[in-house]
């Protein structure tokens, strides 16, 4: 499944290379009725093109498909020469050498796309099937110091009075026999500790908030088991595990599970997985159902890349100080001029309003960063409230009409932003299932330059201007998670301008490439 989500990057960024520069490259040099020309093609997805050199002169050919004759392309080149270098060749009179070697550029040419596919195709297998690497190892102590032994609340008044006030221990000691740590986004979102006191197993459960993993090195984060003498027995991480360095020392931790045990020196240690880059990426390609509806600006087909990076700077238990942020990036496919619902049309004399700005964007940038998170570890829930700044691209056509004359039409983009605070629920159960419900206010705003003829685009089109406000709720689902870390997209949601009262639905399914950042799922 990472292949799919390279994929889908690469050919993003070659789609966007290719738009962007035009490369010949040498393919060989020909003597034709004696004169000697170089070939160089210029290759793109469905075709081809050849460029012909002599001395400083410089022609082209027509662009032919992959599935061209060869008779088609060396009829080309002969053509291409007469018009440019004022020959008068003929491809059936040509010498038998000279014909040959034309004709045989068909599968020469060939054979450079396919040495060009098998590279990327070993790039991506190199990329797909590397080795992993570590950020650190994780060390399971034999013993870990009791910071603090009180008598448990959750004891019957009788058994409290019994054992009197509460205590304060630093002298003992509990010998850990095992333990397991399952990672999710940065955090030990599960720890399992099984430790002996007083001939007594006790299980410590980090039942109340996940540890980022520097609390393994650092003194301030402690987890509570009660014996069967209604002790509560409280321990800290940091004399638990320490997390030394292996490979690298980072604490960037792949989503995994590490088991660890104190009978051997062997299995008291383990190496934590690095992430790998493409793990903070989910690419998806969807279908926003109301688009079908051929009346309403909904794109049908559309294309998301996401990044998420866990940051976590700062904890307090269950809080925690920009926990993460999150960069995502929408682009509508079919976002021509070909459909008028697509774009905004308008004439001369007409005015438009600031919501067909964001109704009918063809490329749209969200960048969240969560600024303070609560914990709820019962329900599987983080409550984040953070601050999104948006970006938008629209297309538009302005037709300006003449009286006894030819009308006039500038077709274009124009930009425009939005900034505001959001609340998020993140819901994350260990199973093959997330989802996240958003809320948000966007200060909405256009943020370009046009100038219409003589007209200016802000000032005197663009009316009922006001703020959005945002309802959202994106569901993941895992098809195959033993093999896979790819699986369903949904997100319903919908959108208020409070310029025009106007609403704006959306309703979108597809296939996510990589799911591994909104799913808390270990793949076995």
């Amino acid at each position: 499944m990472k292949t799919l989500l390279i994929l889908f990057f690469a050919l993003l960024s070659i789609q966007v290379h290719s738009q962007n520069t035009e490369e010949y490259k040498y393919l060989q040099t020909v003597i034709i009725d004696g004169m000697v020309y170089q070939l160089n093609y210029l290759e793109k997805d469905n075709s081809f093109q050849f460029q012909i050199i002599k001395d400083t002169v410089t022609a082209t050919t027509d662009e032919y498909g992959w599935d061209s004759y060869k008779e088609v392309l060396a009829t080309g080149i002969i053509q291409a020469i007469n018009g440019s270098f004022s020959e008068n060749l003929n491809l059936n009179t040509l010498d038998a050498v000279e014909k040959t070697a034309l004709l045989a550029l068909k599968e020469k040419i060939l054979e450079r796309k396919r040495a060009s596919l098998e590279e990327e195709q070993r790039v991506l297998s190199d990329i797909d099937n590397a080795k992993d690497q570590y950020s650190g190892r994780l060390v399971l102590k034999k013993e870990a110091v009791i910071r603090k032994k009180e008598t448990s609340d959750n004891c019957e008044n009788d058994l409290i009075n019994q054992l009197g006030p509460k205590v304060v221990l630093t002298n003992e000691v509990v010998k850990i026999n095992k333990a397991l740590v399952q990672f999710f986004n940065n955090k030990a979102s599960s720890i399992y500790v099984e430790a002996t006191y007083n001939n007594e197993k006790i299980i410590f459960l980090n039942t109340s908030f996940s540890v980022p993993l520097r609390w393994f090195n650092t003194y301030g984060m402690s987890v509570t088991a009660i014996t069967k003498n209604c002790e509560a027995i409280t321990i800290d991480y940091n004399d638990v595990f320490d997390f030394e360095s292996d490979q690298f020392f980072n604490y960037s931790i792949a989503n995994d599970q590490v088991k660890l045990n104190t009978k051997t020196e062997k299995e008291r240690s383990q190496p934590v997985k690095q992430r790998r880059f493409f793990d903070f990426f989910t690419g998806v390609i969807y279908s926003d159902v109301l688009g079908l509806n051929s009346s309403n600006s909904n794109s049908v087909l559309n294309a998301q890349a996401t990044l998420l990076v866990p940051m976590n700077t700062r904890n307090w238990s269950k809080v925690t100080a920009t926990r993460q942020f999150l960069v995502s990036t929408s682009v509508a496919l079919n976002n021509s001029f070909e459909d008028s619902t697509r774009f905004m049309g308008f004439q001369n004399g007409d005015r438009v309003n600031e919501f067909d700005l964001f109704t009918k964007r063809n490329i749209n940038v969200d960048l969240y960063l969560d600024l303070l998170t609560y914990e709820s570890k019962g329900w599987f829930l983080n409550t984040s409230l953070g601050y999104k700044g948006s970006f938008y691209r629209t297309g538009y056509r302005f037709t300006e009409v003449a009286t006894g004359g030819l009308d006039q039409v500038q077709e274009g983009q124009v930009f425009s932003t939005g900034h505001g605070p959001y609340l998020n629920f993140e819901f994350r159960p260990q199973n093959n299932f997330g989802a996240d419900i958003n809320l948000h206010y966007e200060s909405f705003e256009f943020s370009d330059q046009v100038e219409l003829g003589t007209t200016d685009f802000e000032k005197n089109v663009l009316n009922q201007k006001g703020d959005l406000v945002h309802v959202k709720a994106n569901f993941y689902w895992l098809t195959n998670p033993q093999n896979s870390d790819g699986g369903i997209y949904t997100s319903l949601g919908t959108s208020y301008h409070t310029g025009t009262d106007g609403v704006f639905p959306q309703f979108m399914i597809g296939y996510a490439t990589n799911l591994t950042s909104f799913v808390n799922r270990i793949k076995k």
